[in-house]
């Protein structure tokens, strides 16, 4: 009986499993609405398929993860590996799905060289369409239909969802004609979206995949939008899916032969360094500490980089009097490592921190250079390691367990991996928006997790803010993000 492959993506709103043979070609292809329970929705779909290897995708991939004890692949890899087996060669892939939209640049080869992503607001996502088509009393199916009916469209002048629905609702009370007001709304889509796949991909033929690749209004002021030609596959609602089983297929194959060269090379950055890239730019996007050092002058960063390396070698941050023997002017010099959030201050004007130690009593303990000092995060704390390239021992905790949490590192190695192999590493991205110092906000959500299981039921708690990564993932997020200030 030969090898079935499958692809499964765990998407906001439906989940899509396509299973192929060993030649590549689909020999089964479900789908089913994510409802509450997506893993439920999941197991509904594996329940009877027969598959032997599974590669997931999808909003919901790290809990199906965890669920299935499965290799997993970002959206932005298994979308480009699909749009590269459907159309080899295409240059472009806009990717609209239930709750983000993806722009992806891709090779001749079909690599991945530069993707931008929405998944912040949901403007310009199904969610939105979806939103706005109820408050035009149409079906999902119907709303795409009746707007290329209309002959004019009406503006709308928001694209957030609470906005837009609320404008829509008074252009009806108004007598407006619902068609118009519904090309209106998928112009305001199409504007935003052609906008980002024309800073990505800027030339060539579009591959158009996700649910709302199905509307034809979509596709049509896509196409008159852009200037370009749009790719549709036959189902775009699977593509993700599909990409998903051919790389499964392709992670066997390699494993077959594996001095096979160009087995794989099309696809670029495994999952742990798609995940990591993403993580890294949405933490700079909130803490830009590098460009910010590099902004203070020569001067102000000596004094940064001096502070930072007085914990390791003192076990203490420097006190203002011993920082101001480094500067012309040390009022000048706390202002600005205060007002770009790089030094911590307490009321009385002394320094009490500076990403990633802090002199206040944390959770999480490093046992560094014969100290022990207190990283201000989980993050932090696997930073200090690599960032002066000494031995270090973090004790600390599972935030939801209170289980204690041993890890020996040297640099990027895990020198307990039989104790530590397990621990996860979580954080509430939307912590961030809830101050402006992140010592006070989103470094209290960056945590230890003793394991995957429980790992597994704080992400479900909210999957929207939440993120988990495994103990090796989050090291290098740490050394990414922090090792630079030491250069």
């Amino acid at each position: 009986m030969s090898i079935r492959f499958a692809g499964i993506d765990i998407g906001s709103r439906t989940v899509e499993l396509v299973v192929l043979n060993e030649a590549g070609n689909i020999v089964d292809k479900l789908q089913t609405d994510t409802g509450f329970d997506p893993m439920k929705a999941a197991g509904k779909l594996l329940n009877g398929t027969r598959f032997d290897r599974i590669m997931a995708t999808g909003y919901g991939r790290n809990l199906f993860e965890l669920s299935f004890d499965t290799p997993t692949v970002t959206e932005i890899k298994a979308h480009a590996r699909g749009a590269l087996a459907l159309f080899p060669g295409a240059p472009a892939v806009l990717d609209i799905g239930g709750q983000d939209s993806k722009a992806i640049a891709l090779s001749a080869g079909g690599k991945v060289v530069k993707f931008e992503m929405n998944d912040r607001c949901a403007a310009g996502t199904g969610k939105f369409m979806e939103v706005m088509a109820g408050a035009l009393g149409y079906s999902i199916e119907e709303f795409g239909r009746q707007a290329l009916s209309a002959e004019q469209d009406i503006t709308i002048s928001s694209m957030c969802t609470v906005f837009a629905e609320s404008e829509v609702t008074s252009l009806i009370a108004k007598g407006q004609n619902r068609n118009q007001i519904a090309l209106g709304l998928h112009s305001s889509v199409v504007r935003r979206v052609a906008a980002m796949i024309n800073r990505v991909a800027p030339r060539g033929d579009i591959v158009f995949t996700g649910g709302v690749a199905k509307n034809p209004c979509m596709q049509k002021l896509l196409a008159e939008k852009s200037g370009r030609k749009i790719l549709l596959p036959a189902e775009p609602q699977l593509t993700g899916a599909f990409g998903a089983a051919l790389l499964a297929l392709e992670h066997v194959a390699l494993q077959r032969h594996p001095l096979t060269e160009n087995v794989n090379d099309t696809i670029i950055p495994t999952e742990q360094t798609m995940k990591v890239e993403k993580a890294l730019t949405r933490l700079i996007s909130v803490l830009p500490l590098k460009d910010k050092q590099e902004a203070c002058g020569r001067e102000v960063k000596d004094l940064h980089q001096k502070v930072l390396r007085s914990f390791v070698d003192q076990g203490r941050i420097l006190t203002k009097d011993e920082m101001a023997r480094h500067v012309g002017s040390i009022d000048e010099a706390v202002n600005t490592l205060q007002e770009n959030d790089m030094v911590v201050f307490s009321e009385n004007g002394e320094p009490i921190g500076a990403y990633p130690f802090t002199m206040e009593e944390r959770e999480h303990k490093i046992h560094v250079n014969g100290h022990q000092v207190n990283a201000m995060c989980a993050l932090d704390a696997l930073a200090v390691s690599p960032m002066f390239d000494m031995d270090t021992h973090i004790s600390s905790k599972c935030r939801v367990t209170g289980a204690p949490v041993s890890i020996r590192q040297a640099g990027q190695t895990i020198k307990n991996p039989e104790e530590a192999a397990d621990i996860r590493f979580g954080i509430v991205w939307g912590a961030a928006s809830s101050c402006s110092c992140c010592a006070n906000s989103l470094c209290m959500e960056m945590m230890f997790l003793k394991d995957g299981e429980v790992a597994k039921q704080w992400l479900a708690e909210d999957q929207d803010n939440r993120e988990i990564f495994t103990l090796q993932q989050a090291v290098e997020f740490g050394s990414r993000f922090f090792v630079p200030l030491m250069s």
